[in-house]
């Protein structure tokens, strides 16, 4: 289930505000209009014809699927105590 609730400006910015489920619980995100009218430049440069309301539907499920992801439990445990103060973008031997 997927369900824009609000639709809101704040200091001159866009705002949805969506609700859905994942595992079962109802949890709210907000999404920036700028971030949604994103998604759909790159897919009228993909389809090359006029977007309609099911391309606007497609993009708000995609962006809220990628919450959905984002949520689900990892189940590979990583130990990250030998990583503290360890510069990542540094090659390591």
């Amino acid at each position: 289930m997927i369900k824009i609730k609000q639709v809101y400006t704040e200091h001159g910015e866009g705002y949805l505000t969506v609700e859905y489920d994942v595992e079962g619980r109802l949890k709210q995100v907000t999404i920036s209009l700028g971030d949604v009218a994103e998604k759909l430049r790159e897919l009228k440069a993909i389809v090359g014809r006029k977007l309609t309301v099911q391309d606007l539907k497609d993009v708000v499920k995609t962006l809220i699927d990628k919450h959905r992801e984002g949520q689900a439990v990892l189940l590979e445990k990583f130990d990250f105590s030998p990583l503290i103060d360890v510069d990542l973008e540094e090659a390591q031997p």
